[in-house]
C-alpha cells in the first residue's frame, strides 16, 4: 500500500510538471506528471512533502498561478535533509546529486546545496497525484 504525501507541480500549457525543474532548465531531468498515473524520475527519485503543512510553508495558496498543489500516493519514501538551490540547478548537478546520495565519496560536494532540516521534506521512487489540494 502507498503512502500519502504532497507534491508541488508547475501547470503549463502542455500538462503538469516539477515545480522546480523546468523544461528550459532540462528535459532530461524535468518530469511530467499525469493524474492518477505513476510517476518515476528519470533521473534519482521525486521531491516531496510529508504533509500539506510543510508545502504551505514553501507554497502557500496563491504563491503563484501557476503551481499547484496536490494530495499523492507515494512509493519507496525517505527523509531527505539538503536539496539543490532551484536558482542555479542543472542536469548535470542533478545526477552528481544523486550519485553523492549513494556514495557521498564518490564526487566532491557540490556548492550549490540547501540545507532543508528545519523544512522536512521526503524524496520517493515514484508518485500518484491524487487530488489537488490549491
Amino acid at each position: 500500500m502507498a503512502e500519502l504525501a504532497v507534491k508541488v507541480v508547475r501547470r503549463t500549457p502542455t500538462g503538469l510538471y516539477s515545480a522546480v525543474i523546468t523544461p528550459q532548465i532540462s528535459k532530461i531531468a524535468c518530469t511530467k506528471y499525469v493524474i492518477g498515473k505513476w510517476v518515476k524520475a528519470q533521473i534519482g527519485k521525486l521531491f516531496a512533502f510529508p504533509s500539506i503543512n510543510e508545502a504551505k510553508r514553501l507554497y502557500p495558496k496563491g504563491c503563484q498561478d501557476n503551481f499547484e498543489v496536490w494530495e499523492a500516493e507515494v512509493r519507496g519514501t525517505e527523509e531527505i535533509f539538503e536539496i539543490l538551490d532551484p536558482k542555479t540547478i542543472t542536469a548535470d548537478q542533478l545526477k552528481k546529486f544523486w550519485l553523492r546520495r549513494k556514495d557521498p565519496g564518490s564526487h566532491p560536494p557540490l556548492d550549490n546545496v540547501i540545507d532543508v532540516t528545519i523544512l522536512r521534506m521526503i524524496v520517493c521512487d515514484a508518485i500518484k497525484l491524487v487530488r489537488r489540494l490549491y
